[in-house]
């Protein structure tokens, strides 16, 4: 198993640090998530782009100091995972299974690497 370590690292770096939305994943879209959804969502963004040290982009990925993400719980991990899938679904006007997100450090080291369902089941939204 050692040996293979460096190869899989070999693979890594040459696919890239940004997860890629399988192929199953892009053919079965759907439309845009409800506004609603968007609208609370982009409260969140609102407040990650306001808060010191943490940027982010309209495709799924961001840059935080790596001891912040290292003070973070793991349920705030998967509440900004989640945060910047469903921002990029938004931006991008479909849903997803999934959704590549990414998170690097500021020394440029890969945080978190993830694909996410932004799926939205209309039905519960419309009646809230």
């Amino acid at each position: 198993m050692p040996r293979l370590l460096p190869l899989c690292l070999l693979a890594i770096a040459i696919a890239g640090c940004k997860p890629n939305e399988p192929d199953w994943a892009r053919k079965d879209r759907q439309g845009p998530l409800p506004a609603q959804v968007c609208n609370e969502i982009e409260k969140g963004v609102a407040q990650i782009r306001a808060s010191k040290g943490i940027d982010l982009n309209d495709n799924g990925e961001a840059t935080m100091p790596s001891a912040l993400w290292n003070q973070m719980p793991p349920d705030q991990h998967d509440s900004l995972l989640r945060t910047l899938a469903f921002h990029a679904a938004c931006k991008a006007g479909t849903q997803s299974d999934a959704q590549p997100v990414v998170i690097h450090g500021d020394d440029g080291g890969e945080l978190a690497s993830r694909a996410i369902s932004t799926r939205v089941d209309t039905s519960e939204v419309l009646q809230n």
